[in-house]
This record gives C-alpha cells, sequence and structure tokens, in this order.
C-alpha cells in the first residue's frame, strides 16, 4: 500500500506495521528523560509515588542535574 493511498485510520495503522514489520505493535511514545524540574534540590516528596533508582531531576537554579540511586539523591 502507497502512503499515498491512504483513507483511514486504519489504512495508516496497517500501513505502520508493514513499515516497522511487527504486526499489532505501534511504537509508543518515549517517556521524557527528566522526569522533574523545579527550583532547589529533589526530593522524594516531589514525586506523588516513591521515585525509582535511575531517575532524573533538574534543578533550575543551579543549574544541576539529579538522579536516584540506592534510594538517595546525587548530584552529576
Amino acid at each position: 500500500m502507497a502512503l499515498g493511498g491512504l483513507k483511514t485510520e486504519g489504512d495508516l495503522k496497517r500501513w505502520l506495521e508493514q513499515q516497522l514489520e511487527t504486526p499489532g505493535v505501534l511504537p509508543q511514545a518515549p517517556k521524557p528523560a527528566i522526569s522533574l524540574t523545579k527550583s532547589g534540590v529533589p526530593t522524594d516528596a516531589d514525586f506523588p509515588s516513591p521515585p525509582g533508582n535511575g531517575i532524573l531531576a533538574l534543578d533550575t537554579t543551579g543549574p544541576t542535574l539529579y538522579t536516584r540511586v540506592a534510594g538517595e539523591w546525587k548530584a552529576l
């Protein structure tokens, strides 16, 4: 199916699946690399649920990038 021949959303989905060679699976939007930007050092209280290790946060006053390692925030 040529791209110009697409008439419906279903046509577009089938065309994308053919291009990706993964029928039934369309790519998902990537998650943002930085999960939080704020003025000041990040804390666990800045998140609605406890953040996992490896999450990134940006202190906009520094600017300093932080990551959570072994349950603690570390400046990079």
